[in-house]
């Protein structure tokens, strides 16, 4: 797996890249998923994330992560050139709104960057949470990569 980094916000950010690689490794080993294909990520200011989240979802807030997936091959596909890793999509993690919610959840901010990410990550890999029993799944798989929940 290839993870491209892109850090918009602050250099003291550019720390997570290396544990970015780590735990999504860690994620794909552990959902026994090919490792084939490049994830883009990048963290960006309050403003940036939330012109997104209006401009693609609708909703003129703040987020903290937003996940964009491009790999949207249907199962009878082929892919044409197996070796040649797939670009599965973009995670957009506001780096501000870690450091408000890391505060919120009285835990380090390498714990809240970490869970945006492994978050974003089980997104672009088909996980949601838009019902109890979907919402369930994807936490514990998120505490399984991570560990404990961050309430």
């Amino acid at each position: 797996m290839q993870l491209d980094y892109l850090n918009e916000l602050d250099p003291s950010f550019d720390e997570f890249a290396g544990s970015f690689r780590y735990y999504a490794k860690k994620a794909l080993k552990i959902l026994k998923i090919d490792d084939n294909f490049i994830v883009e990520v990048q963290i960006v200011d309050n403003k940036t994330i939330k012109k997104l989240n209006k401009n693609y979802r609708n909703k003129n807030e703040v987020t903290d992560v937003l996940s964009f997936a491009f790999d949207e091959r249907s199962e009878d596909e082929v892919a044409i050139i197996s070796s040649m890793p797939r670009l599965l999509g973009v995670i957009i993690i506001s780096g501000e709104k870690a450091i408000e919610q890391a505060k919120e959840y009285e835990h380090p901010l390498k714990r809240e960057m970490k869970f945006l990410f492994i978050h974003g990550l089980l997104h672009l890999l088909g996980y949601d949470h838009e019902d109890e029993e979907s919402e369930k799944e994807m936490f514990q798989l998120q505490d399984q990569i991570i560990g404990r929940r961050r309430t």
